[in-house]
């Protein structure tokens, strides 16, 4: 991780400081007065699932954001020690959001919801206290039906809870996220909204087919021999989709679980989707393939989001390719999925 984008995530840790320390379940976390942090856990699959709820329940019906984010073993919460708590999952204040919804959060497989800061990486990668690795049950979880069947289970639980407003349930994904999202939103009814963000519709090994062209064309010499060996990989891949062979940093069953086409699954769903993505970002080149395809069916459910010139998390380029990390759009992206999904 660059040094700049290492001290941003920094600085975001402390500005999300929450009032006080969290070590256990059931300890009060108070904002306006009110408990606004809430942990729980439900059994899927014989493995208890935790969860985290931010927003009082204790009034009407209000609106529920569900956020699934990306492929990264990052806990919910961090003990910064101090008897202080900092929030690792949104990438911004999220107090204010609070007047309009609550959020609920699903943990990775593996990752506790709560991780002291000494055991995490300077990008906040969980890693075993004893192996000083990602523990070993999220690698062979980290998969597209795992997670959904997590995300089922914990919303299955909330179903018909008084404290949800049943016509306002905003699943919103982000990279990886966006791919179980799709997954999630197909099978769940009781989701109403569906934000897909900077995924590639196409799968993931899209991605690696475009940077690998890209690095082709600057080659002088072996382009079709190289070209020839990522088809085989993929062809590989598809002959054992259930590997554990790597590639790319990947499992064989990894890149088959998050490479399948989406768009047909997108252009087909009957609830409203915001499609956001940021046009420098080569993960969501596919994106606009979508909305397009939405258009040529007739179909008018699809918001049709780009942010221009913003990477893979929503942060301006300059001309030369720089990120710029003290003018993110995270927060207008998100300020525009509830705007969307609560317009009257």
């Amino acid at each position: 991780m660059p040094q700049s984008h290492y001290n941003r995530t920094r600085w975001f840790l402390l500005l999300l400081l929450l009032l006080g320390g969290l070590t256990s379940p059931g300890q009060e976390i108070l904002y306006k007065g009110k408990n606004i942090i809430h942990i729980d856990s439900v059994e899927v699959n014989a493995q208890p699932v935790h969860f985290l709820l931010v927003g009082d329940t204790t009034g009407g019906p209000k609106p529920l954001l569900v956020f699934l984010r990306g492929s990264t073993p990052t806990p919910l919460l961090v003990d910064v020690g101090g008897g202080r708590t900092g929030a690792l999952f949104l990438p911004f204040p999220y107090q204010t959001y609070l007047e309009r919804v609550n959020l609920l959060f699903v943990t990775k497989p593996g990752v506790p919801i709560l991780a002291k800061l000494e055991n995490l990486t300077p990008s906040y990668h969980y890693l075993d206290p004893q192996t000083q690795e990602v523990p070993e049950s999220f690698t062979r979880q980290n998969l597209c039906e795992p997670l959904t069947q997590m995300a089922v289970g914990v919303l299955t639980s909330l179903e018909n809870r008084k404290w949800i407003d049943a016509e306002h349930v905003i699943l919103v994904g982000h990279s990886q996220g966006a791919i179980v999202g799709a997954s999630l939103a197909s099978r769940l009814s009781m989701i109403t909204h569906f934000a897909y963000l900077s995924a590639d519709p196409r799968g993931r090994f899209m991605e690696i087919v475009r940077r690998e062209r890209m690095r082709i064309a600057e080659m002088e010499t072996g382009q079709a021999e190289a070209y020839q060996d990522l088809m085989d990989a993929w062809a590989a891949i598809m002959a054992n989709p259930k590997s554990q062979d790597m590639f790319r940093g990947n499992t064989y069953e990894s890149w088959a679980s998050f490479s399948r086409d989406l768009v047909g699954e997108l252009v087909a769903m009957n609830i409203p989707v915001f499609l956001g993505f940021g046009t420098a970002d080569i993960s969501s080149a596919n994106c606009d393939v979508v909305y397009l395809e939405a258009l040529r069916q007739g179909k008018s459910h699809i918001h049709f989001h780009p942010v221009i010139d913003t990477d893979h998390n929503f942060f301006p380029l300059d001309g030369e390719g720089r990120v710029d990390y003290e003018n993110g759009k995270w927060e207008s992206v998100f300020s525009s999925i509830l705007n969307w999904a609560l317009k009257p």
